[in-house]
């Protein structure tokens, strides 16, 4: 298998001023505290959230609770905490068990990985049932990607350096993606009916074809991005890269970085909102407290930080009316906010 590399003027004296001088924008409002809502059960460990416009349904994968949530967000109450997500704690007392989640409404399934069995948990969206647990025979499964034109799934194995790709309508294991590193979250690009996966371990981004399942091209990032988060602006093919040290924001087409800024790190997931044309991220390891980072797509500048709450590292917007929700999940809530 070949991989494309592109190696980019990364240290240019115009970049590191980037990264150090960037100022905030002046369009839009500040995001505004809404509500808080109750997630039931006990407090701790979550990883992913997200929204079927379709339903108005948002999903948390709930390690703590060992459940996928459900959230009706026109009434703000859950209609289901669905168990059968296996859950362990250490020695030292850290929690492992379900990552990440993606949403196929085509299907009319939310599929969830769990690094405890290293499977996929398949749950039908009406029943709010789990249907099937799919062996990905691979270690640290985590991220979840999913394609819904070609109704592929895609499970990125942290510790084996892997995607495990799975055949939605079926629940079939189709193949297996070596990657060139260790694996973070991922994303569907529907510019180009791609999946965009972060490499944290390389510092870098492949892109890979779901027709082949094989690697397109990786992309090199800013030196000590450590990339986490993916959001994808379908319309310009831009990224935003949640790193912890900084936040990136990306040309997906040709692998330029468009800025970068120190403003806002520290981020784990990230999303973008086609309301108001900004990039979200969860930034919980912001120092000295958490935020969530607003960034511009039109002109790529960061504009704002806005605080959040102890553990706030996940994030999802609504697309058909630009609210961001937050999982704040050392107090055990997900936080409302308008949008810019």
């Amino acid at each position: 298998m070949k991989y494309v590399y592109r190696f980019l003027a990364l240290l240019s004296c115009a970049l590191m001023l980037m990264l150090t001088t960037a100022t905030a924008g002046a369009d839009g409002g500040t995001p505004t505290l809404l509500q808080t809502i109750k997630v039931p059960g006990t407090p701790g460990r979550w990883d992913v959230m997200a929204i079927d416009p379709g339903s108005h349904h948002l999903y948390l994968s709930d390690t703590t609770n060992q459940s996928l949530d459900v959230l009706d967000l026109q009434t703000g109450q859950f209609v289901a905490q669905i168990s059968g997500l296996p859950m362990q704690k250490s020695a030292t007392g850290s929690v492992s068990g379900s990552n990440g989640l993606a949403v196929a409404a085509n299907l009319g399934k939310v599929f969830v990985s769990d690094q405890v069995d290293n499977a996929l948990h398949v749950y039908d969206m009406k029943s709010n049932t789990q249907t099937a647990v799919i062996p990905t025979t691979q270690d640290g499964s985590d991220s979840v990607a999913y394609d819904p034109v070609e109704k592929k799934v895609y499970v990125s194995n942290g510790s084996s350096h892997t995607i495990t790709v799975i055949d939605g309508t079926n629940n079939q294991v189709l193949s297996q993606i070596a990657l060139p590193g260790g694996p973070e979250l991922s994303a569907y690009d529907p510019f180009n009916d791609t999946i965009i996966q972060n490499l944290s371990s390389t510092n870098q981004v492949a892109v890979i074809d779901p027709k082949t399942d094989t690697i397109r091209v990786v992309y090199n990032l800013v030196p000590g991005c450590g990339p986490h988060g993916v959001g994808v602006d379908p319309a310009n093919q831009h990224l935003v890269i949640a790193c912890t040290h900084m936040t990136v924001i990306m040309d997906a087409g040709d692998g330029s970085i468009l800025s970068a800024t120190r403003h806002v790190y520290g981020s784990d997931v990230a999303d973008y909102n086609p309301i108001d044309n900004n990039f979200y991220v969860a930034a919980s390891g912001f120092k000295p407290s958490p935020v969530l980072g607003v960034l511009s797509a039109a002109t790529n500048d960061w504009v704002q930080n806005v605080p959040t709450a102890a553990g706030a590292h996940t994030l999802v917007v609504d697309p058909t009316d630009g609210k961001i929700y937050v999982g704040a999940q050392t107090p055990g809530t997900i936080l409302v906010f308008s949008h810019a």
